[in-house]
């Protein structure tokens, strides 16, 4: 009797695989597999590996952004005054590929900004924050430096009562921090405008705001971001573009928001149905409501100034003389013998011309006395509204005539004023700080400008992370009202 086999059943044979082992095609397949798991292995490892990476970038981008905004908004809760500047790296600083697509080197948006306030104790402070090139890249081909974002916080104690001393540190508050898109500035009314029963300024940075009446979408100039002059009609507001173009909204039923062909204008004024662009050679154009000829001007030459009234138009030659088209119903046209001529303004139905030595002329309607200008002098610039005048004097005061029925010509006590403008019924004045302010009817809130006010800094800081093959980027833009403690922070995480 043989000895059974362990493992072998009774009378069976034992199998191929127990008597030769794996063959060669069982071996390489095995070996397909371990390698796959091996390679499919690894590369779990490295996508978690690189997730944790691109998560942990994102994370550090967030913080830069998050720190910096700290010191911000710790500075601008104390701040009473800021400053801003515009430097520039120089070419020469910047690495080569750099260089080659910056020739004139790489500008800086409103650094150093410089925040100062006298605290409690008496001590001076005054915090300048610099954005200076760091250590890293921006991760694509053009190799320029990412920044970074010191605060300089220097206190000078002038407490009489306590030993002098002056204090003084510096540190980095954030890095990485893309200088393209990192920057600052101040953003303050420049120029104010007075409709029918709307308001409108421009502000520094070319954006629009309005109050008022908006039934004809007048006040729809939220999209307007590179004006630098603005006009109000009697529905309508046009806006002077940088490039020499211009834009309008509201009503257009005259046809008077037709100007998206014009180029090369310096200048625009809207009456009540229609608008005026002053082109740069001096020529003029005009479009919208034409009933009276007040769009007329196709053979005006040599215009330094137009303005535009409720039914007539008005431009002021490059010799101080005048020229008028349009109604001429209550003599606003009569202003043929004025000389020297260094301002033009057009109302409802009269136009008044500021003269030499601050002295003021007017034509046209009277029956509410906004004619009445005879007796003023130091003047700097005249507006004109429906049955009202006023005056913006060299010591920043104001006067007013004319029709009060709405307390238009309430501005006696106005200081501190460099521009003002007429509406039919309201007065409004730009104060040299930025500030709007207006008095006058306010049925459609035509005089609610304090919303634009006061004028804040604005300064975004954008951060780009770049370890993992992808960028993670973080910015933050904040609105810094200096001691106001509304600062507001929106992060956009990309």
């Amino acid at each position: 009797m043989k000895p059974r086999v362990k493992g072998v059943p009774s009378g069976g044979n034992v199998g191929v695989r127990a008597g030769r082992g794996f063959s060669m095609v069982e071996l390489l397949v095995a070996l397909a597999l371990s390698t796959l798991i091996l390679v499919g292995g690894v590369e779990i490892l490295r996508y978690m590996v690189l997730t944790v990476r691109a998560n942990g970038d994102e994370t550090l981008a967030s913080l830069q952004v998050q720190y910096a905004g700290f010191w911000i908004n710790e500075d601008t809760l104390q701040a009473e005054r800021v400053s801003v500047g515009n430097g520039t790296w120089p070419a020469e600083q910047l690495p080569g590929p750099c260089r080659e697509r910056n020739p004139d080197g790489i500008e800086i948006f409103g650094f150093p900004l410089t925040l100062g306030w006298v605290d409690g104790d008496g001590g001076n402070n005054t915090v300048v924050y610099s954005l200076v090139m760091g250590n890293y890249t921006l991760p694509d081909e053009n190799g320029c430096p990412l920044a970074q974002l010191r605060r300089n916080h220097e206190c000078l104690n002038q407490d009489l009562d306590r030993d002098p001393g002056k204090s003084q540190g510096e540190s980095v508050i954030g890095d990485y921090l893309d200088p393209g898109a990192t920057g600052c500035y101040l953003n303050p009314v420049i120029g104010v405008a007075a409709g029918e029963y709307h308001t409108v300024a421009v502000k520094s940075r070319g954006i629009v705001v309005g109050a008022g009446a908006n039934d004809d979408g007048q006040r729809d100039v939220a999209t307007w971001m590179s004006v630098f002059q603005v006009a109000a009609g009697g529905y309508h507001t046009v806006g002077l573009e940088w490039d020499g173009t211009v834009v309008a909204v509201g009503r257009y039923q005259e046809g008077q928001r037709h100007v998206s062909g014009w180029t090369d204008i310096v200048r625009v004024a809207a009456g009540m149905y229609h608008t005026v662009g002053l082109r740069g050679n001096g020529t003029v154009v005009a479009v919208g409501l034409n009933d009276d000829g007040q769009c007329g001007v196709g053979i005006w030459t040599n215009i330094a100034q137009v303005a535009a009234g409720g039914y007539h138009t008005v431009g002021l030659d490059w010799h101080g003389t005048v020229v008028a088209v349009g109604s001429n119903a209550y003599g606003q046209r009569d202003v043929g013998d004025w000389t020297g001529i260094e301002q033009v303004a057009a109302g409802g139905y009269h136009t008044v011309g500021l003269g030499p030595f601050g002295t003021v002329v007017a034509a046209g309607g009277n029956e509410s006395g906004q004619c009445g200008v005879d007796t003023w002098g130091n003047v700097t610039q005249v507006a004109a509204g429906m049955y009202h005048t006023v005056g913006l004097r060299g010591n920043g005061t104001l006067v007013a005539v004319g029709s009060n029925a709405y307390g238009q010509c309430d501005v006696g006590n106005w200081t501190g004023i460099r521009q003002v403008a007429a509406g039919a019924y309201h007065t409004v004045g730009l104060r040299s700080d930025g500030t709007v302010v207006a008095v006058g009817r306010n049925d459609h809130e035509e005089c609610d400008t304090g919303s634009w006010t006061p004028a804040p800094l604005t300064l975004a800081v954008a951060a780009t992370v770049s370890r993992s093959g992808r960028s993670a980027n973080a910015t933050s833009v904040y609105q810094i009202t200096p001691r106001a403690g509304n600062v507001t922070w929106v992060q956009v995480l990309q």
